[in-house]
């Protein structure tokens, strides 16, 4: 499993966010480094949801590693337009130091929570490398959490990783799965799995 990790503000927003939606991102930018086409990414996909919902609270998730200073967390701030940030790190990690570094805590979950979007943005995450790394994730995203609508968008899948994401949209029955090639749609329809290539 993944534990997460968010600052006071982002736990207070999340519950006190009453009838406001609440769309949480997975996907190419995780905080690693600056590549340009994964901060494209992001930032196109938040994009499309303010212009859906002005008031949605935006969620990006971050694997806690990486990231350096609060600094580096402001800079993100300001860049996409969002300060409410979601950090995971593995079970396998030990995240203390820089838990207390960026001064966060265990994120708080309310019963009253609204549901919630997952949208897990495209990259070419789903392969033999980074694929199974991303999946736990994204699963512990999916059983902490109550979403109730979960999509995946511009996907590329490597041949070596269909079947492993075809039987996690089995079990987790997204509602859309977007791939941003006709290869990767036909890698998931022989292992069962309907998918549209998005031009």
């Amino acid at each position: 499993m993944v534990r997460f990790y968010v600052s006071p503000e982002t736990n207070q927003a999340l519950n006190s966010a009453g009838a406001r939606r609440i769309v949480l991102f997975a996907g190419s930018y995780n905080g690693y480094y600056m590549n340009f086409g994964d901060l494209l990414q992001l930032r196109g996909v938040l994009r499309w949801h303010r212009k859906e919902d002005r008031n949605s609270l935006l969620c990006p998730t971050l694997h806690l590693s990486p990231i350096p200073d609060k600094k580096f967390v402001e800079e993100l701030t300001a860049f996409f337009g969002t300060p409410y940030w979601i950090f995971y790190a593995h079970e396998e990690e030990n995240a203390d130091n820089q838990i207390r570094k960026l001064g966060l805590e265990p994120l708080r979950l309310s019963s009253s929570l609204p549901s919630i979007i997952l949208h897990v943005y495209g990259g070419g995450f789903f392969n033999g490398f980074w694929g199974h790394w991303m999946l736990k994730m994204i699963e512990s995203i999916l059983l902490t959490f109550p979403i109730e609508h979960y999509v995946i968008s511009g996907q590329q899948v490597a041949e070596e990783f269909g079947s492993a994401l075809a039987e996690h949209c089995q079990r987790y029955r997204p509602e859309l799965i977007g791939c941003r090639d006709p290869i990767s749609v036909e890698v998931l329809s022989e292992n069962g799995v309907d998918a549209v290539f998005f031009r």
